[in-house]
């Protein structure tokens, strides 16, 4: 993205949202097979994520997972389940689909969401 011209704000919401992508991937999709495949297509605008892991439309059920209580200690906070949102926030528009065997998202990233 930084190459193609992207601000380093984006790139680095990017960062962030392809680190999270690609620890579920692995942990859920392909169940701790850190070996299996997944390609990232970044441009100017954001990327392109696809990975052969079973179907998975992290945006079917609309907003999901728990976000963190700002009022309740680290130690008391529900563990899992903040990704999704996590990537929803960071993102400017993201999209999935089922194409050949493969999740895909689109993910726009701008300097601010």
């Amino acid at each position: 993205m930084h190459a193609a011209g992207a601000p380093p704000e984006a790139v680095l919401r990017a960062e962030l949202i392809l680190e999270e992508l690609v620890r579920n991937t692995i942990l859920h999709g392909y169940r701790g097979d850190s070996g299996q495949p997944l390609w990232i297509a970044p441009d100017a605008g954001g990327f392109c994520y696809t990975d052969a892991a079973p179907a998975f439309n992290p945006l079917a059920d609309g907003p999901s997972g728990i976000a963190p209580d700002p009022a309740k200690p680290v130690a008391d906070q529900h563990v899992g389940g903040a990704g999704l949102p996590l990537i929803r926030q960071l993102s400017s528009s993201i999209a999935y689909e089922r194409v050949a065997g493969c999740n895909r998202l689109r993910v726009a990233v701008s300097a601010s969401a």
